[in-house]
């Protein structure tokens, strides 16, 4: 006998609420069924959106880690640590390895593209200075020029 009872108080209670609801929203609850239909599909669309941030989250840091390390490598070409040469070859390295590959040692004369990215880069990095940007951009031109003078042949003094 409680449970028919606790039964009907429910289900009065349901009806009310249901009653309630369709008064404050006119035609709300045929819209709520159909959503409540939905919920396992969105569900689904849900995961596999969060797979696609955690993809695009993951390669946000690989691109700002890249970002960096050429950052890195500017710097070291202005500083003279680093010849233009080697900052292209380490340019190449970082665009043409593939994730968890490890970079190889590269023994052919980087494209021009990359030195002239280094160079770049490096005007970027130091922009808030012209003094040193006048200065180094001589030094990389000939450097560049020498590289490009050099091909695929001998390489040039990598310091």
């Amino acid at each position: 006998m409680n449970a028919i009872l606790r039964f009907t108080v429910c289900t009065v209670a349901l009806g009310v609420v249901g009653l309630g609801l369709d008064l404050l929203h006119p035609g709300g609850l045929p819209g709520l069924a159909g959503e409540l239909g939905s919920l396992p599909r969105l569900r689904m669309t849900l995961r596999q959106e969060l797979e696609k941030q955690q993809q695009l989250d993951d390669e946000n840091v690989k691109i700002l880690g890249r970002i960096a390390t050429k950052r890195q490598i500017a710097t070291e070409v202005v500083a003279g640590r680093v010849s233009l040469w080697q900052a292209a070859e380490r340019f190449a390295q970082l665009v043409d390895t593939k994730p968890g590959q490890t970079p190889a040692k590269c023994c052919i004369c980087p494209d021009e593209k990359y030195f002239r990215a280094v160079m770049a880069y490096a005007r970027a990095e130091f922009s808030g200075r012209p003094e040193v940007v006048a200065v180094v951009k001589s030094r990389l031109e000939n450097e560049l020029q020498q590289a490009l003078e050099c091909g695929a042949g001998e390489l040039p003094d990598r310091n």
